[in-house]
């Protein structure tokens, strides 16, 4: 519910993979929105560009369309992070926060301007990757949802 209207039906997993709005997005967890530009839709996918970093969404989305500006929903689980000088692929950024909760840590990150969380399940202490360090993230298409810009 959103002010009093049905904001999504569905269950719990539809909720948070898929949500209908960015304010479901937003409710059922923590959520990533990203800026991203649709580029071209073919029957492969659709091209996107987030922060400067081209991915092929697979799957053609009805009512996408070049130019388009949207918002990519991106679950902090979802997203791979690596220490940028054992990495070569993904957006450039640096930890801006780490949180080591036991089974997992939870990281902010700045990319560009851009606050990003992350959470990277089961670290080790050698894994573990200290504020300020310059990191890559990889962006799992699979996992990454477009909702009408805000």
């Amino acid at each position: 519910m959103n002010r009093g209207e049905i904001a999504q039906v569905g269950d719990a997993e539809q909720l948070y993979r898929r949500p209908a709005s960015v304010f479901v997005a937003r409710f059922i967890g923590r959520a990533n929105l990203l800026p991203a530009t649709i580029m071209s839709v073919g029957a492969a996918g659709a091209e996107i560009d987030i922060l400067g970093h081209r991915h092929t969404l697979p799957g053609v989305q009805s009512g996408l369309r070049p130019g388009q500006i949207m918002s990519a929903v991106i679950r902090p689980e979802s997203l791979a992070i690596s220490d940028a000088a054992k990495a070569e692929a993904g957006l450039l950024g640096h930890v801006t926060s780490c949180a080591y909760l036991g089974d997992k840590c939870e990281y902010g990150v700045d990319l560009a301007g851009t606050a990003v969380q992350v959470t990277k399940a089961n670290p080790l202490p050698s894994d573990r990757l200290p504020t300020a360090t310059a990191v890559r993230l990889q962006l799992p298409v699979d996992d990454i949802h477009l909702l009408p810009g805000e």
